[in-house]
Order: structure tokens, then C-alpha cells, then sequence
């Protein structure tokens, strides 16, 4: 039996907490020694309209993949390319897994604790490669990413920005701290239709700025069971 678990809360809300929880570790860590790269903790959120004067989109050709279909995902920067070709920055896209099991509204809190450690653990880090046709193009494609090799649900991709050399899943190396995450779509992988692409054409329905996640979202989960 599979679980094919269909994530319908905050896309921001699921992906912070997550990263926050190992920001948290990081923290206890350091203690007092000053080490942190953060920006204040009365920073706003910068999705989609990111640090100052960066602007950037993940971009795949669908967002609800079937089982064999090809996955290539790309970016594309608006205004602010310059800063990742000129090593201001750089940036990465950032796959989480879902949650894995069936959580219920009964869940503990330590188990959703787990549950957000290991969605970190299994995460995927893509960085951005500058070529030579960067500046012009405005555009970075990642490498083909195996499908198959992932297991069925709607994960979150994050466009992340940090200072150089950092580490996208610390939010402390973020740029300007919690402006790095830049943009934040859905991604779903099943191997059987679902009821949110109810005409097939491998977009959420009802998701009309196309982030892949559907706008009657409104907090709750819903799992679908197949056989």
C-alpha cells in the first residue's frame, strides 16, 4: 500500500520550520560565540520579492510529474543575476521531502519534530553553476533530477540564496538572513492520477499564480490511499 500525501498548509510555513529547527540545533551549538551570520530577528520573510534588487523564479515545465516523466528544473533570475555571477552570492535550489507516514492531527509535537529533521536529512541541495552565457540568458539550468529515485508526494523546492560558500540549509549563511529564501514552489511526484490535476496537464488545479500548491489551500492535509 502507498501513501501518497498531498500537502495543502503554509508552503512557507512547512519549509521554515524545517530549517528553523536546525538553525535551532546550530545555535544551542555555537552558544555565545558570536558565529551567527543572521540579519535580526524582526526580519520579514523575502519570498518573491527577495533581497534587495533580486528577483528569481524556479522554473519546471509542470508541476505534477508521473512516474517516467523527465524532471529538469531551471532558474530564472528577473534582476540580480550579476550578483551570483560575480560571487556576491550564490544560490541553490533546495528539495524537501515530504513527511513521511501518515501523520493525524493526534501527532505529537516530538514526532513532528522528527518528522522536520528528517525532511532536512533527506533534503537535496542543487547549486546554481554559472556559465559563461549566464549574464545574457538570465537563466540556470540544474541537472536532470531521477524521478524515479523519489519517492510519491508534493515536495517544496526552495531557491535559496546564502553569502559564499554557505550552507542553504543553515539560515544563518542565508543573504540578509531570512531574505535568502527567494521563491517557493510545489512539486508533486505520483505514480497514479490525482484528484488535484482532475484534466491531466500536470498542473495543480485551481492555482492560478502557478506556485504548485492549489489557492483553496487552507491549512489542513489531506492524504490520498491507493493500492
Amino acid at each position: 500500500m502507498q501513501f501518497l500525501k498531498k500537502v495543502t498548509g503554509s508552503p512557507l510555513g512547512v519549509l521554515l520550520a524545517a530549517l528553523l529547527l536546525l538553525t535551532s540545533q546550530v545555535s544551542l551549538a555555537q552558544g555565545n560565540s558570536g558565529e551567527s551570520h543572521g540579519k535580526g530577528k524582526n526580519r520579514n520573510v523575502g519570498v518573491g520579492n527577495a533581497s534587495d534588487g533580486i528577483q528569481a523564479r524556479v522554473v519546471t515545465s509542470k508541476r505534477i510529474y508521473y512516474t517516467g516523466d523527465p524532471l529538469e528544473i531551471s532558474v530564472q533570475f528577473v534582476r540580480g543575476a550579476d550578483l551570483l555571477s560575480g560571487g556576491e552570492v550564490d544560490a541553490s535550489v533546495v528539495i524537501f521531502s515530504p513527511a513521511s507516514g501518515t501523520p493525524s492531527e493526534t501527532d505529537s509535537t516530538e514526532e513532528t519534530g522528527a518528522a522536520d529533521s528528517n525532511a532536512l536529512t533527506e533534503a537535496i541541495v542543487m547549486p546554481l553553476t554559472v556559465t559563461a552565457d549566464s549574464d545574457t540568458l538570465n537563466l540556470f539550468t540544474l541537472e536532470s533530477v531521477d524521478i524515479s529515485s523519489l519517492p510519491a508526494g508534493t515536495y517544496q523546492l526552495g531557491l535559496v540564496l546564502t553569502r559564499p560558500d554557505g550552507d542553504p540549509l543553515n539560515i544563518n549563511d542565508w543573504y540578509r538572513g531570512l531574505l535568502g529564501l527567494v521563491n517557493i514552489v510545489g512539486l508533486t511526484i505520483t505514480d497514479t492520477p490525482v484528484d488535484f490535476d482532475d484534466d491531466g496537464d500536470g498542473m495543480v488545479d485551481n492555482d492560478s499564480d502557478g506556485d504548485g500548491f492549489s489557492d483553496d489551500d487552507s491549512g489542513s492535509t489531506t492524504t490520498t490511499t491507493t493500492e
